[in-house]
């Protein structure tokens, strides 16, 4: 059995399964060689739109990587931006007591945790722009900054306005300029025009339907404020991020360019959180077995998103693949399933 069939396979199983109405996989490996998998449509409605290979995902916080991540580490390369700054030095705004102690790469490595909200019945419903900036501002610490993991939205969304702050143009735009359009990153976007030609991500009492609508409610408030978020509010299809792939695959060059020099590369495929025992790259996760497969080593960094997406990325094989699915229609429920698809494919694709 080829690697296309085991794959086809398998998601045909997740349609039946219901872990999700339809899925694309594409794999690239670091020659360029491609393949894409499609399977089922757009809801388990038999009359809603066939996935095709272009089809577009809300990708969900893979907007984290990329291109929040990458944007950071540009600017880090250049100099504008530095892994020890204080998170402070940029957004002087914020009030959390040992404020000083959070650094850039304590962001870009989610060991920047602010205490989570106690309310048992809490719900973004009637959540405001203004409550979610006085939570990133105001907010205590969970843990000492960079003493231990806590994946969230907050790093990322730190990240955006920084960014922002750096280079004074709005996030999404200086994504399109700087990451989106030098990868040929044509099918990807944020706001999308035609909300019809994407896979909805799920039915919400308060939200209806959401398609061609960023599905993370912390980004839906903000992008509904005029704000541009960075932990979700990308939208793209496979093709476009296995250029990212690729591009990290051949040691930041793709195409005729050199996006990235090999040592942002070496620090995205590097443990940084070593000393807390922990495993995380700058700006990606890291040897992360639940979800990678049983092949996930050291220098294996992937992203996932809520909505049923992936990408991983294996130097050392030299393949990668990004799987987008809408698995959290109609109604979202456990992880298992889809992580268990996740480590599925990724067994198939690095077997050796």
């Amino acid at each position: 059995m080829t690697s296309s069939t085991a794959i086809r396979e398998r998601l045909e199983r997740g349609v039946a399964e219901h872990v999700f109405p339809g899925a694309v996989t594409g794999v690239v490996t670091r020659a360029g060689t491609r393949d894409c998998i499609t399977t089922g449509r757009f809801t388990y409605d038999e009359s809603s739109p066939v996935v095709v290979e272009d089809t577009v995902y809300d990708v969900a916080s893979i907007t984290k990587a990329v291109p929040v991540g990458l944007l950071a580490l540009q600017y880090i390369e250049e100099g504008k931006l530095g892994l020890d700054e204080e998170v402070i030095t940029y957004i002087p705004e914020i009030s959390t007591p040992g404020r000083e102690k959070g650094l850039i790469r304590h962001l870009l490595t989610y060991t920047y945790a602010l205490a989570k909200n106690p309310d048992p019945n809490f719900s973004y419903e009637h959540q405001r722009a203004e409550d979610i900036f006085d939570f990133l501002y105001n907010r205590p610490f969970a843990f000492l900054p960079g003493s231990q993991y806590q994946y969230s939205n907050t790093p990322a969304n730190l990240l955006g306005i920084i960014l922002e702050r750096i280079s004074g143009k709005k996030l999404y735009a200086l994504a399109q300029e700087r990451i989106l359009h030098p990868l040929g990153m044509s099918h990807s976007g944020f706001h999308p025009s035609k909300p019809e030609e994407i896979p909805p991500t799920e039915i919400v009492s308060w939200r209806g339907e959401v398609q061609g609508v960023v599905h993370d409610e912390t980004a839906f408030i903000l992008e509904s404020a005029g704000y541009d978020p960075g932990c979700a509010g990308l939208f793209s299809n496979a093709c476009d991020l296995l250029n990212v792939a690729e591009m990290i695959l051949n040691g930041g060059s793709f195409g005729n360019a050199q996006i990235f020099a090999e040592h942002a590369i070496s620090l995205m495929t590097t443990n940084a959180l070593s000393i807390a025992g922990q495993s995380c790259g700058v700006g990606w996760e890291l040897n992360q077995p639940k979800f990678m497969g049983k092949h996930a080593h050291e220098h294996m960094i992937g992203k996932t998103g809520f909505t049923g997406t992936c990408v991983v990325i294996d130097p050392r094989s030299g393949r990668a693949f990004a799987h987008l699915s809408n698995r959290a229609y109609p109604k979202r429920g456990s992880t298992d399933a889809i992580n268990a698809l996740r480590r599925d494919i990724a067994d198939i694709v690095f077997a050796s």
